[in-house]
């Protein structure tokens, strides 16, 4: 029996391409020190009472909500460069910093994506057990585009197989 859980990012504006690095353009890189200063602008501008009742708005389809959040994500982040002095032609630049950043732990807690990635792949049962046996399922609730939560462990069912598909809005 084969396991597969798979978890990722969908917009280049996390830095990552699924559960890989979104990586554009390694030949320009944005000194560290630089790279501060902008990921702190994003956050500020992010956590805006105006960016914040953007990302509020309601949309009838899914789909036109996550290009929504993703063009408001991308505005941002140009913002953030011309505000600390980058054109916004730096932006894929920007977003590429973490495939050789990410594990510069003093640098993921100015990002919003490095504080809060917990997208993982595990392609072998031995990965996937080891991973699950220390889940506590009751503390993982599932909403659905309508806002309906359940807990994990409602929906597991040793009868049936159980296939989750799960995505960040990101």
């Amino acid at each position: 029996f084969f396991y597969f859980l798979k978890m990722g990012m969908f917009h280049s504006t996390s830095g990552k391409s699924g559960i890989g690095y979104f990586c554009f353009d390694k030949s320009s890189l944005i000194p560290r020190s630089d790279l501060i200063e902008i990921l702190k602008r994003e956050d500020e501008l992010r956590f805006s009472a105006k960016v914040q009742e953007e990302y509020s708005r309601e949309f009838s389809s899914a789909n036109d909500y996550l290009h929504h959040v993703k063009n408001i994500t991308v505005d941002l982040q140009k913002q953030a460069l011309r505000d600390c002095g980058y054109p916004e032609s730096a932006l894929s630049v920007f977003q590429s910093h973490r495939s050789t950043l990410d594990f510069d732990d003093e640098l993921l807690q100015y990002s919003v994506y490095g504080r809060h990635d917990i997208a993982v792949g595990y392609h072998t049962a031995p990965e996937l057990n080891d991973y699950l046996s220390n889940v506590n399922w009751n503390d993982i609730s599932l909403y659905s585009m309508s806002g309906e939560s359940k807990s994990f462990k409602e929906l597991i069912n040793p009868d049936r197989i159980t296939l989750v598909i799960a995505s960040s809005i990101s």
